[in-house]
């Protein structure tokens, strides 16, 4: 298998995680209106793994994309290495994303709003009643707020300098998942206009 072939494969799985990020980002903002915040707060001090797990997969992230910077300015360029630090760094970002989704899920009191539509598609004669679920909330607010969300989050990438991004990605431990969701999409929408030449993206 040669080099390009390598680093195709790389990119699609780079490019999945992306994916991952934005469903689980989208998740975790629904969410966040529902949760138990003492609930949520009390179970995270009780798992001492978590906390210890979280800054780990953080510190590694940032430690992977320190290392990715250094190689792309001060060594040659080898594009393999530079490809296979950036998807270290998504790898460790993505678990640690979904280790908050997990938690945030725990201590939401009723469904998330898709599995109301799932069980609605798979018994249409039905009908799915939950008075205070997020279909009876206002989907059409949220979803409006989401998609402002994500532009505000795109037109930032594009001044932000991702560097400084992992500084948001720290503040999620102090119990604030949206500065996660935050995070993440600027991450993921700073690495994709560098890529796509899109905007000029400062490096440490």
């Amino acid at each position: 298998m040669d080099g390009n072939t390598i680093y195709k494969y790389m990119e699609f799985i780079i490019f999945s995680l992306y994916l991952l990020f934005v469903y689980l980002s989208a998740q975790m903002l629904f969410m966040w209106v529902d949760v138990d915040k003492i609930k949520l707060k009390s179970r995270i001090f009780e798992q001492g793994t978590f906390l210890r797990n979280s800054i780990i997969f953080v510190f590694l992230a940032g430690l992977f994309f320190i290392f990715h910077e250094l190689v792309a300015e001060t060594i040659p360029p080898n594009y393999l290495n530079i490809e296979f630090l950036e998807l270290l760094t998504f790898v460790f970002i993505e678990v640690f994303m979904y280790k908050w989704y997990l938690n945030l899920k725990s201590c939401t009191p009723r469904k998330p709003a898709y599995e109301y539509i799932l069980e609605s598609c798979r018994n249409p004669d039905t009908k799915v009643v939950c008075s205070n679920s997020f279909l009876n909330k206002g989907i059409l607010s949220r979803s409006a707020l989401l998609l402002v969300f994500c532009l505000i989050t795109l037109v930032l990438a594009l001044f932000v300098p991702i560097s400084s991004i992992f500084f948001v990605l720290l503040m999620g431990f102090l119990f604030i998942p949206p500065f996660l969701v935050l995070a993440s999409t600027l991450i993921g929408a700073s690495m994709i206009t560098k890529e796509l030449g899109l905007g000029k993206v400062n490096h440490l």
